[in-house]
């Protein structure tokens, strides 16, 4: 995995047991055998330990290491992509991580619920660090909270022929903000929040994922993030409005979701497993960069507390 973003999975006591990020970013060699049990080797000295911090030059490790990921199982249908996997702690378990991803995440059927306009948030670590005009400037990489607007479900074409089920969210305005969900934030939750009150009459910010970021498209005339191969940027809008049946014309950008969920029943574990001696270049992890909801939170002057 390398260059991608995640975020944090807590149980009920509100300890870090481990993390979701995009299936899309890793490239790990996987070894299963006779029995069904799929293993990951890496080096002894492997660091397994997801890191967080405000930047790139700004990073501290979690106190719990990665032992094992949950990804979709291989047997998973062509055209029923699911690009989520999980990370799972040592202080956890692979059952007590699946159940805290789906407490939190929102059922792929709630999707179409969301109000198109809805802003959904996000947080991540984008590649490079870009400047007001979206060009990269050589600073520091650092986390940024993006607000989105959804526009609704989608049906995708992946790189490798398969079709996900995804949500769009868009943005209007990338050309004067630099910011987009570019390379580096794959694997980053959207997120849908609003106030409850609890049984006490205390309020409090609940927060649902809708899914993990799978790609984005920039429309912009000048490609601020990409430019396509033999096409305008304009006529790849068009391209995405008649695939998606949506007016597009106002946004610069587009980011989608995937949203299919894993469940036990879709996906395989894989646990790490320390050995003396050199592996290939996709057995050494290089762990997702981690945020908290916690960090999703825009101005508290946006929320009734």
């Amino acid at each position: 995995m390398s260059n991608c973003s995640a975020i944090k999975l807590r149980d009920n006591a509100g300890t870090t047991i481990g993390w979701k990020s995009a299936d899309h970013c890793q490239r790990w060699d996987v070894t299963t055998d006779g029995s069904g049990n799929s293993t990951i080797a890496v080096d002894a000295s492997t660091d397994l330990r997801p890191q967080e911090g405000p930047d790139a030059n700004n990073l501290t490790s979690l106190p719990y290491e990665t032992k094992a990921v949950i990804m979709p199982d291989t047997n998973v249908p062509a055209n029923d992509a699911i690009d989520s996997f999980l990370g799972v702690l040592s202080n956890s378990t692979p059952e007590a991580v699946m159940a805290a991803y789906n407490e939190i995440t929102m059922p792929e059927s709630s999707t179409a619920g969301i109000t198109p306009g809805q802003t959904i948030w996000m947080a991540g670590y984008p590649y490079l660090h870009r400047d007001s005009n979206g060009v990269p400037d050589g600073g520091v990489p650092q986390r940024e909270l993006l607000e989105t607007k959804a526009v609704g479900p989608e049906a995708i074409s992946t790189s490798d022929g398969k079709s996900m089920r995804a949500y769009m969210t868009g943005l209007t305005d990338i050309s004067s903000s630099g910011q987009a969900c570019v390379e580096g934030m794959s694997g980053a939750a959207g997120v849908v929040s609003n106030v409850v009150t609890t049984a006490s009459g205390s309020q409090k910010i609940n927060y649902r994922y809708v899914g993990s970021l799978y790609g984005y498209d920039d429309f912009t005339p000048e490609g601020i993030f990409y430019k396509y191969p033999g096409f305008t940027n304009e006529q790849i809008r068009e391209i995405r409005q008649q695939e998606s049946g949506y007016d597009l014309r106002p946004l610069e950008a587009i980011c989608h979701f995937s949203t299919r969920r894993l469940t036990p029943e879709n996906s395989r574990v894989a646990k790490f497993v320390r050995s003396a001696g050199s592996r290939s270049q996709y057995s050494v992890p290089n762990l997702p960069r981690v945020v908290g909801t916690g960090k999703l939170r825009p101005p508290a002057t946006q929320f009734t507390r």
